[in-house]
């Protein structure tokens, strides 16, 4: 069930209504997660009740207080296990192509490519749980509903954010089962309906209008440079909305709920640096793949081949992450690489003004070229083309000068508005809305979600993420 969809919005609306107005805020929360994921089937929602299951049985056989000192090592090995136990079950349903010796070039963006949803982020958040368990930085969560509840809370379950225990955890406990009597967490109506506004903006009236020249460009192929530039301009906006989009959506509702869900970007077409951007972009992965890759295997320490290699091979893995495809490994790759060549280079680019954000932006839409085609020769070609290569696809835009004038336009009007929504998304901004959170406002918010919902859509795509 997309969340740009009447019937979400309806059930959404209804949902809200009981979760305010009975006295068991945990259990509404909990039936409403198995019911929201058993809309993708029956299968996909037994296997993250087993997943799930599991794990909260195992947690306990790596919890620091249930194991005397003299047997870290047993505990060690224990979570070894448990981690291998969960990286399997991610492999198996989505690398199914590696384990029986297929290929890898499979175009995740055709809608012929099935697995269980939301897999990998919840397969990530479940292993971060019980490492961060093992460290004792979290408590164990000893009720298997309080348990369940962290880790299918509907929002972001889907999509992300990737959500720790520790975030998520101590807010559930805070929440009230049957009839106790707890306080209610404050919502700000109007700060969650706003972000679910502004997400429905980006998902609706921007990345789906972008969708369709997007997939027509790639399906295709471009013929010359300038609409290989505009076409790859267009799909690196129309990922970042998209995913945006959701994530906005994601943390508004749980804000409607009185939960608090981490920001998953921040602008990160603005940076200045790629190692700026991952902290800009999926903000909750990129740190996973900080705290749980890349500082375990040594971080910044030792030599610099030894941090090359570990800085590229965990990009490599957060690119393989995506998808059982030769082109999202590469591009992982690519990106290690670039940030490792930036390091040296970096006083000097900041030397001459915009020089150093016309570089990263040159990284970022050459390298989702990588990410969107299906296969790496149809990369290759298209990153050509944008070049000076002599094109092979039939897609041209732009046959007059007044055309390209207008395409250059558009595109420049996509970097307005990403340039906009950082000046709109301020802490001045957020004060704004909770000052004023009174019915007209929700009344002209929720106005503003149901007219996106309703609208004629110029294509009905889905979540760019849910296909991974």
């Amino acid at each position: 069930m997309s969340f740009d969809s009447l019937i979400f919005m309806l059930c959404f609306g209804g949902f809200l209504v009981l979760y305010r107005l009975l006295p068991m805020p945990r259990v509404l929360a909990l039936a409403a997660s198995l019911a929201f994921y058993a809309v993708a089937g029956w299968f996909d929602l037994g296997l993250v009740l087993a997943v799930k299951i599991a794990n909260f049985w195992l947690s306990r056989f790596v919890t620091p207080d249930k194991v005397a000192p003299e047997r870290v090592g047993n505990r060690k090995l224990r979570l070894i296990l448990i981690i291998a136990t969960n990286v399997a079950t991610l492999a198996f349903f989505k690398y199914r192509s590696l384990l029986t010796g297929g290929s890898l070039s499979q175009n995740v963006f055709g809608m012929d490519i099935v697995i269980p949803l939301g897999i990998s982020f919840y397969i990530f958040q479940i292993i971060a749980y019980q490492v961060d368990v093992y460290r004792g930085t979290v408590a164990r969560i000893t009720s298997l509903p309080s348990f369940l509840l962290f880790s299918l809370y509907f929002p972001q379950l889907i999509a992300g954010p990737i959500v720790r225990a520790s975030q998520l955890a101590p807010q559930i406990h805070r929440l009230s089962w049957w009839g106790r009597k707890a306080p209610k967490p404050r919502i700000a109506i109007s700060f969650g309906l706003g972000l679910i506004t502004l997400g429905l903006i980006k998902k609706v009236l921007l990345a789906d209008a972008i969708a369709p020249w997007v997939d027509a460009g790639f399906a295709e192929g471009v013929a010359d440079s300038f609409t290989g530039w505009v076409i790859a301009w267009a799909f690196s906006f129309q990922i970042y909305f998209d995913f945006s989009g959701y994530s906005d959506m994601a943390v508004g509702m749980a804000a409607l709920m009185g939960i608090r869900l981490p920001i998953n970007f921040r602008q990160p077409f603005l940076s200045r640096s790629p190692q700026e951007f991952w902290r800009r972009w999926h903000i909750t992965l990129s740190s996973w793949i900080r705290d749980y890759l890349y500082i375990p295997l040594g971080g910044n320490r030792g030599g610099a081949l030894r941090n090359a290699l570990v800085l590229i091979a965990v990009m490599g893995l957060a690119g393989l992450w995506h998808g059982a495809n030769w082109t999202f490994i590469l591009w992982g790759l690519c990106w290690g690489g670039v940030i490792f060549l930036w390091r040296p280079f970096r006083h000097v680019l900041q030397k001459v003004p915009g020089l150093d954000w016309a570089l990263v932006m040159l990284a970022v839409v050459v390298l989702f070229v990588l990410f969107r085609a299906a296969d790496i020769h149809s990369a290759v070609q298209f990153i050509a083309t944008l070049f000076g290569g002599g094109g092979e696809g039939t897609m041209r835009l732009g046959d007059s000068p007044g055309d390209r004038l207008w395409m250059l336009a558009g595109c420049a009007a996509l970097m307005g508005l990403h340039w906009l929504e950082r000046r709109l998304l301020s802490l001045r901004t957020v004060h704004r809305l909770m000052r004023r959170d009174h019915p007209l406002v929700w009344g002209l918010l929720l106005g503003l979600c149901l007219w996106m919902v309703l609208l004629p859509k110029i294509s009905t795509t889905p979540f760019i993420y849910f296909r991974f």
